[in-house]
């Protein structure tokens, strides 16, 4: 049974709240499996605080994804958000 957990943090003076549901074992087996070949990212509109708890949490997720890269990272361009790659090889993390 997959489980819910609610994660929060601050962004400029205001808590925001995450619920996240945890995935099956199997889909931890086969990224794990992934990430032997390749790099697993993470480009995430969630705050990276938020991000880091979940790795908090389940450690073994530190074990497979390489960078990390979020909210801060989003660009706003004629009122859409945009997933600028270029953030990626300046912030690996």
């Amino acid at each position: 049974m997959n489980e819910v957990k609610q994660l929060k943090c601050k962004i400029e003076n205001q808590t925001y709240i995450a619920m996240i549901q945890i995935w099956p074992k199997q889909l931890e087996q086969q990224l794990k499996k992934l990430s032997r070949f390749y790099e697993i990212i993470v480009y995430s509109i969630l705050p990276r605080d938020i991000l880091f708890q979940i790795y908090n949490l389940y450690s073994e997720l530190k074990d497979v994804i390489s960078h990390t890269l979020g909210y801060e990272h989003l660009i706003y361009q004629d009122n859409y958000v945009c997933k600028d790659l270029g953030y990626l090889h300046e912030n690996r993390v």
